[in-house]
């Protein structure tokens, strides 16, 4: 190539913006030119190609040339910039589009104008197809949303906002179960000489049980029964040793476990009544006839034996259910199961029904003197709930009914209202528990009745 085949060349601005139509025409022009050349001599064209339109190696770069090569910024940016690049290839000898394409052009050379260099290659895929994946997220989403409208919480009337406290209900652990046979047929109480009840708990029957106000004799007025009150103030369910020890604990001997034990035809010691020796005058007031009437009735001809204790286990920080070290006598859970077994051995034909702790706070105060609640607060190992979950096993586990007082009969919301400090129940709350049982009394009486 000659000196003289170079054209004159022009520093321009080569910003993105900087082409103005005067530059666009001068570049139709140099155009012609640039193809005659071309024609003359392909190799010398396709060479200027491969290095993105630059200046020949065989250029001896002199005068206005060299005044090009001097220029940092505009070269750099040009490469840069893919419209750039596209316009000034026009201008440096590109052949026009009507052009036939020679042989000798290699594949680099029919690029549109505007393609980026660096995207001539083949354009990678995705392994992945989109519309898969959107799919199965789809699904996932609306399988989940499926299962949790199906399993979890309550059904919510959305144009029913008469709700309040005492209608929501977070969790439920009732369950109301039938008196049955050992082929697992229901069994129909004898009511020809009237409805008797034996009660086993501790203060929310202990207390006022001569009052009119007591919840035994409500429940003996609402149901129009017979109601034996075997509860006993002051009493836990859980017992501190595996045997009452009277000089260590006699309150043991009033337990769960052991009145049950002591209900039945079975020759057993009476700790009961060692316990109210060894207690003297600080015995239970109602010690003496609550041991008249173990002693005495015939519990096999009780139609329902029902077994209410409150949340003193917790406030004492007595275990909540047995482990490897803990046995089942000397936690919450695990001597109510002992004992529903007894009872359930010795009197295959009575129904039994558990009432759980009604909700209880904590006696500790926050800031603003409001009770904390018993799930937070704990005494021992366990808040309330774990209580009232685990003995809602222990009479699924033998097959008895078991009522909730702790979610659905109160809960924390509506339980201020219900109780006369942060545990014991109040009037209104008493007459809540008496609906709850005759609920649960009354459950079956249609399915009986066909």
């Amino acid at each position: 190539m000659r000196i003289q085949d170079i054209p004159d060349l022009e520093i321009i601005d080569l910003d993105h913006e900087s082409f103005t139509e005067e530059n666009k025409k001068k570049g139709s022009r140099d155009n012609t030119g640039n193809a005659c050349a071309a024609g003359r001599n392909p190799g010398n064209r396709r060479k200027n190609k491969k290095i993105d339109g630059s200046i020949p190696e065989d250029v001896d770069m002199d005068g206005s040339i060299s005044e090009n090569e001097d220029m940092d910024d505009s070269i750099p940016e040009n490469e840069d910039m893919d419209d750039s690049i596209s316009e000034n290839e026009d201008m440096d000898g590109s052949i026009p589009e009507d052009e036939d394409m020679d042989d000798t052009i290699s594949e680099d050379e029919n690029m549109d104008d505007g393609d980026d260099p660096k995207e001539s290659g083949p354009r990678k895929k995705f392994p992945i197809n989109i519309h898969i994946v959107l799919l199965v997220v789809v699904v996932v989403t609306i399988s989940f949303i499926l299962y949790k409208y199906l399993s979890w919480g309550q059904i919510v009337d959305p144009e029913d906002n008469s709700s309040g406290p005492d209608d929501y209900v977070a969790q439920s652990y009732d369950n109301i179960l039938p008196l049955t046979d050992s082929e697992g047929n229901m069994v129909a109480p004898n009511l020809d000489d009237g409805l008797s009840i034996a009660i086993f708990g501790n203060g929310p029957f202990a207390e006022d049980r001569d009052s009119a106000d007591g919840l035994a004799n409500m429940l003996a007025d609402a149901a129009g029964a017979t109601v034996y009150n075997c509860s006993v103030s002051g009493s836990y369910l859980a017992s501190t040793r595996p045997a009452p020890d009277m000089a260590v604990n006699p309150w043991d001997a009033f337990t769960f476990y052991w009145m049950s034990l002591f209900s039945t035809n079975l020759e057993v010691n009476d700790y009961f009544a060692e316990a109210m020796a060894a207690l003297g005058a600080e015995a239970p007031p109602e010690a003496a006839q609550v041991h008249d009437i173990l002693s005495t009735l015939d519990f096999d001809t009780i139609d329902v034996i029902i077994v209410m204790y409150d949340a003193a286990d917790y406030f004492a920080g007595r275990p909540a259910y047995s482990t490897e070290t803990i046995p089942d006598i000397q936690s919450y859970a695990g001597n109510l199961k002992v004992g529903l077994e007894i009872l359930k051995q010795q009197h295959p034909n009575t129904r039994i029904i558990v009432m759980s702790p009604a909700y209880a706070f904590s006696d500790q105060l926050d800031e603003n003197g409001d009770y904390i609640s018993s799930d937070i607060v704990r005494y021992g190992e366990d808040v309330l709930s774990t209580y009232v979950i685990k003995a809602s096993e222990s009479a699924a586990a033998l097959q008895v009914s078991y009522v909730d007082n702790f979610y659905v009969t109160f809960n924390e919301d509506n339980a201020a209202d219900y109780l006369s400090d942060h545990a014991h129940l109040n009037s209104a709350g008493r007459k809540k528990v008496i609906d709850r049982l005759l609920y649960a009394l009354n459950y079956y009486n249609v399915l009986l009745e066909e």
